[in-house]
This record gives structure tokens, sequence and C-alpha cells, in this order.
């Protein structure tokens, strides 16, 4: 892919060198992330750090940036972020929605790339300038710090999930995650539109895709999901899940 300049503050560019509309909204929403006043001077001075990107889908995002550690924010869409494990081989590390945020770090060992799921909207931010700015005030720089330990605490749970769940289980709580972060739930029933494919979600659990349709199926069977093609689910029994999971309140 060619070098793209860099384009004029506050816009987007789409992968290929073209600028778009100005992303004022997209801008704003990542300051109010951190800033106790969304038109405060400190929301001004973290909205000139970032840098905006519209990725079409399947796309790589390209940050001129990238030699830094960044802290890349989901203003709209889905991501990927994917390690490279061999030439043709990659391991989804963990997904990306809305109103999410995923630190990406230039230094290392295995290459890093976050793709899109869908056509999407993203910022990222030099992570040392983001928190240099925030620390001129303190409830600015705890919300840098909240963002950085979930991040933390959702890789230490990636890593249960692999070394200890079952087949089961690892579905079970990977259906349970979505639930709590993308889906809409109504009277206990919570429905989800998945941005990624069965072969995604087999890669980011470390299952085959035959195992993580075997047991959707399973789920399906015992009534506590429905499928509607490839991407819409209903879970009818989240409960059930929970227990599944090995989450039971």
């Amino acid at each position: 892919m060619n070098e793209i300049s860099k384009p004029p503050s506050g816009c987007v560019h789409d992968n290929q060198g073209s600028f778009l509309m100005p992303a004022s909204s997209a801008l704003r929403k990542f300051a109010t992330s951190f800033s106790d006043e969304p038109r405060g001077p400190l929301s001004a001075e973290v909205q000139q750090l970032g840098e905006f990107l519209h990725v079409p889908v399947g796309e790589t995002a390209k940050f001129h940036s990238s030699e830094k550690p960044l802290i890349v924010f989901v203003a709209s869409g889905a991501v990927k972020l994917t390690a490279q494990v061999g030439l043709d081989r990659e391991q989804i590390i963990t997904f990306g929605f809305r109103d999410e945020m995923i630190v990406l770090s230039p230094n290392s060992r295995v290459p890093y790339e976050l793709q899109a799921l869908t056509a999407c909207k993203i910022v990222g931010c030099p992570l040392a300038e983001l928190a240099k700015t925030l620390t001129k005030n303190e409830y600015c720089a705890e919300r840098l710090v909240a963002q950085l330990l979930s991040a933390l605490e959702g890789s230490r749970e990636r890593l249960v999930l692999l070394g200890r769940m079952t087949a089961q289980e690892r579905v079970a709580s990977f259906l349970l995650d979505l639930t709590e972060r993308i889906a809409t739930t109504r009277n206990g029933i919570a429905m989800l539109d998945l941005p990624m494919s069965r072969r995604e979600i087999a890669d980011s659990l470390g299952l085959t895709i035959e195992t993580v349709s075997r047991q959707l199926s399973h789920l399906r069977e015992r009534g506590i999901l429905q499928t509607n093609g490839r991407s819409e689910l209903v879970i009818l029994d989240l409960d059930q899940i929970r227990r599944l999971a090995s989450r039971s309140k």
C-alpha cells in the first residue's frame, strides 16, 4: 500500500489517500472518554493529539505514528487485533467495538495489526503524549489508568480462557462477553449481530471452526439460543450461559 500523507487536522482518510469529511463527532467522542469537560481546553488538547482513520472492511489500519505505543479508540464499527505468528498465520488477540479502546505497541516481538471487521472510524493517539496531557487533571488521568487496567484485565481473562477452560466454557464465555458489550437486551433475552465469522470466533478461542459450530448447535438444541443465518444470534437463557461459562451470579 502506498504511503499516505498526513491528513488535515480533524479529518480522516480512507486508507487510499482520499480525504473524507471532518470527523468532529469521532474527535469529540474520543476526548469525552477522558475529559470531565467535553468542551473545555483539556478536551481540545486531547482532540489535537489524535489521528483519525476511516478503515474499509477487511483493511488494516495504518497510522502515521505507528512507531510509538498507541491507544486506539473505536468511534464506530468493529475491529480485530491480530498477531502475525508466521508467514501466513495470524492469531486473533481481541475484538474491539464501538466506544472501546485497544493498546498497540510497536516494540513487541510479534507484529500486531488492527483490521476492520466492518467499515469503521478509529482514532489513534500516542500513549505517552496522551498521558502527559491528561496528568494536568486528576480525573482525566484516572480515566486513562482505568482504560489501561481494563485492557490488562482483559488480557488476563484471555489467558485463563485459553489455558484452563473447556470448549463449552470458551464458547459460553465468548457469548457472555459479547452480550455485555454489544448485545441488545430485552426481558432477559439478548440479541447479537456478530461482525466476525465463525472462523474468526474459532481462531480467537483457540478452537477449530468445527468445534465452535458443534458447541453452538448444542446450545441451540438445548433451547439456550437461536441462530438466524451466519451473524444473528438470540440468547434465550442468559443464566444458563453464565453457568456454562462458570460465571454464575
